[in-house]
């Protein structure tokens, strides 16, 4: 009985993640950003990460450019979803990584923050959800985006979308999806 004990301890749902970082990147129909988001994506997953990505089922040529990143992609996924949110819980589903950061094929990639993220994690398991600020372009206008004070985040894993950051600005310890559920996909 007791090697049971030690074994079911040994063998927690964070205990199971094999990688580091799921990178996950939906997308549907956007040929025209694919390419330079996976050119940004290899300056950012390392050989201990993994990059995920969900196509809701494109018609317009992103299939065959993910195709030509075989390489830096570990798991692609191409079939209907209902909307991105759909198709960011697939990924989650999937992802093996202690952190799951996703984000969309327009954002901007900054490795150097990622890794300070990761820092901030790795020394403090009690944050479960890490939001960190950054820019959005609006036009030609650059805003600063960050939560703002007071604001107790991560009770839902709504707030990931009501208070965003620069999309790569969120990073998210696996097990507590097991806590918050995925992300409506409804809305």
């Amino acid at each position: 009985m007791t090697d049971q004990i030690a074994m079911t301890e040994a063998n927690t749902f964070q205990g199971c993640a094999t990688k580091r970082i799921s990178y996950v990147l939906p997308t549907k129909n956007r040929a025209q950003f694919i390419g330079k988001a996976l050119d940004g994506a290899k300056h950012l997953v390392g050989p201990e990460d993994e990059l995920i990505v969900v196509d809701g089922g494109s018609t317009d040529g992103t299939v065959e450019i993910i195709a030509g990143y075989g390489g830096l992609v570990d798991l692609f996924i191409s079939e209907p979803d209902l909307n991105a949110s759909h198709a960011s819980n697939k990924g989650m589903l999937v992802a093996r990584g202690r952190y799951i950061n996703w984000f969309t094929d327009d954002d901007e990639y900054f490795p150097e923050a990622m890794e300070q993220a990761v820092g901030v994690l790795d020394a403090h398991p009690e944050i479960d959800i890490l939001l960190c600020g950054g820019t959005r372009r609006v036009g030609e206008t650059i805003i600063p985006v960050y939560v703002p004070p007071g604001t107790n985040y991560g009770l839902s894993a709504e707030d990931i979308f009501r208070h965003t950051g620069s999309g790569m600005g969120i990073l998210i310890r696996r097990n507590v999806l097991s806590q918050i559920g995925l992300v409506d996909q409804h809305n």
